[in-house]
């Protein structure tokens, strides 16, 4: 409350209290007591209920007047309730939404991932960092062997030129068993699959998604729990798809990436394109991606494997 509407209060206050007093002391004055024996104003029984029905209409006049000006002083000089409710809604209202910048930034550095045995995993978004595989199998040629060449990922079963057809009858290097077989007595949650470098050349496309059409069976045979993913094969640089070597060009790789897109979606399994982070302005793998143009560093590794990160959902 300011000090001007202290001040306001206290002289609405005084001037009741000097009204009140002032009716009271007239009232006495006017009305003696009757049950006084000095007293020869009233001394008839007509003349004591005058008095008490005159005395209740002043008492209940002063109550009623005394009240209406407490309320009406309180409203007027006491405004402070609904000045500091309007305030806070006007503050409230003020107050703008966070911006996409400030929930990014307090946002946790984690997301929990699905998993499809029934269990969750945590994992870090953190480029680098692909324990969200630690479950799952990679399965494929050369390109797909420099993932465990370079420690990246844990479950790899790749061997130097593995195809469709020899994926059930080749082993990975330090193993006795065919690759398709190495998946029997495990449990992933996922299968990365990636073939189609070596069959470049093959005449016939047809026949190579008949046969990939049986991988997937195989696969399914042998870890049923499992997700499957086939990947799209990576580009090569513009320089090896010049060289054209066993007819492996850019052309005929997007050409069999389409096949493999379309035989995902037939055999109701994912297709994933890791191949598109790979490409340059031409289409191509960059010349730094690979000194021989095909099987990448470790660097562009990652790049592949931070796309598979991005994309595990």
């Amino acid at each position: 409350m300011s000090h001007n509407s202290k001040n306001k209060f206290i002289y609405i206050i005084s001037g009741v209290i000097i009204i009140t007093a002032v009716c009271i002391a007239g009232a006495k004055f006017l009305l003696p007591d009757a049950s006084s024996e000095s007293n020869t104003y009233f001394h008839s029984a007509e003349q004591t209920a005058e008095r008490s029905t005159l005395t209740k209409r002043i008492t209940e006049f002063l109550t009623e007047t005394v009240s209406q000006t407490l309320s009406t002083a309180a409203s007027e000089t006491n405004p402070q309730t609904d000045i500091k409710t309007t305030a806070k809604k006007t503050q409230t209202a003020s107050v703008p939404p966070k911006s996409e910048t400030d929930k990014a930034t307090q946002r946790n550095p984690l997301f929990t991932l699905p998993s499809f045995n029934g269990k969750t995993t945590t994992v870090p978004v953190t480029p680098g960092d692909y324990s969200c595989f630690d479950n799952c199998a990679f399965i494929g040629n050369s390109r797909v062997l420099a993932l465990k060449s370079y420690g990246l990922v844990k479950n790899v079963y790749a061997a130097v030129g593995l195809n469709v057809d020899t994926i059930f009858t080749k082993s990975a290097p330090g193993s006795s068993v065919p690759v398709i077989d190495e998946l029997n007595g495990k449990h992933f949650d996922r299968v990365y699959i990636m073939l189609g470098d070596n069959e470049c050349g093959w005449p016939n496309t047809s026949v190579f998604i008949k046969k990939y059409a049986k991988v997937i069976d195989a696969v399914r045979e042998r870890v049923p729990e499992a997700e499957i993913y086939l990947q799209s094969i990576l580009p090569i640089s513009s320089e090896a798809s010049a060289k054209n070597e066993y007819g492996c060009n850019n052309d005929a790789i997007n050409n069999l990436n389409e096949k493999i897109k379309q035989l995902a979606a037939d055999e109701n399994v994912h297709y994933i394109a890791p191949a598109e982070a790979l490409k340059n302005s031409e289409g191509a793998l960059p010349a730094e991606a690979a000194s021989d143009g095909v099987h990448m560093n470790k660097k562009y590794c990652k790049i592949w494997l931070d796309y598979l990160v991005e994309h595990y959902y």
